[in-house]
C-alpha cells in the first residue's frame, strides 16, 4: 500500500513539473530565463521528494495538497541557507580532489 502511495506522490509531482513547464513554453525566451533558477529549484525539489524516506501520513497529506512544488520552492526562498553557499562548499571539495588527483598523477616522463 505504501509503495502505491509513493508512486501517486511521484505522479503528482512530475504531473505539476510537466505542467510548470508547459506553461514557461508559452513565455518569451527572456521570461524562461528569468524564471531558469525557479525550473532549477523545482526540478531538484521534484527528485528529492520522491528519493526521501517519508512517512505514510506525510504523503497522504501531500497528496491532497494543491501546488506542491510551489509551496516548497517558496518555502526554499525563505530558508537561510543560500544555494551559493552549498554550491561553494561543493566546488570546494572537487577542486580539492581534482588537485589531489593531479599532483598524485605520475608525470609524464621528459623525452
Amino acid at each position: 500500500m505504501e509503495n502505491e502511495k509513493i508512486e501517486k506522490l511521484n505522479e503528482k509531482l512530475e504531473k505539476e513539473f510537466k505542467e510548470f513547464c508547459e506553461v514557461l513554453k508559452t513565455k518569451t525566451p527572456e521570461e524562461i530565463i528569468e524564471r531558469a533558477y525557479e525550473i532549477t529549484v523545482k526540478e531538484e525539489l521534484k527528485d528529492e521528494l520522491i528519493n526521501m524516506d517519508l512517512h505514510d501520513k506525510e504523503i497522504e497529506i501531500m497528496l491532497g495538497h494543491n501546488d506542491l512544488l510551489t509551496e516548497f520552492y517558496h518555502d526554499w526562498l525563505d530558508c537561510d541557507t543560500p544555494l551559493g553557499e552549498s554550491l561553494r562548499e561543493n566546488l570546494q571539495e572537487s577542486v580539492a580532489i581534482i588537485t589531489r588527483y593531479y599532483e598524485n598523477k605520475p608525470k609524464d616522463k621528459e623525452r
